[in-house]
């Protein structure tokens, strides 16, 4: 996950225009390009956006399943009580 390039040799150069050590100016580039490694790309996104869309699919079709079920049993539920009452009248 690469988000572009970090200029290592520049960032030192500009820290040491201010009055930086050299030193201190190449370990904080250092650091900083190692943070920048970190970052997600567009493409890094992409492919996260897709597969929450997948999931969020699978879960949709699972909870109809759900839903129609307990349609279902309500229905049947409903039928089951209206001919038990209808033996008994």
């Amino acid at each position: 996950m690469t988000a572009g390039r970090y200029d290592t040799l520049a960032a030192v150069r500009e820290l040491e225009a201010v009055g930086i050590d050299p030193e201190h100016a190449a370990a904080f580039a250092a650091v900083q390009r190692r943070a920048n490694e970190d970052l997600a790309t567009k493409a890094d996104l992409g492919e996260l956006r897709a597969d929450f869309r997948a999931c969020l699919a699978a879960l949709e079709n699972r909870m109809l399943k759900v839903a129609y079920g307990l349609a279902f049993g309500v229905v049947l539920t409903n039928f089951t009580l209206t001919v038990a009452l209808v033996k008994l009248l």
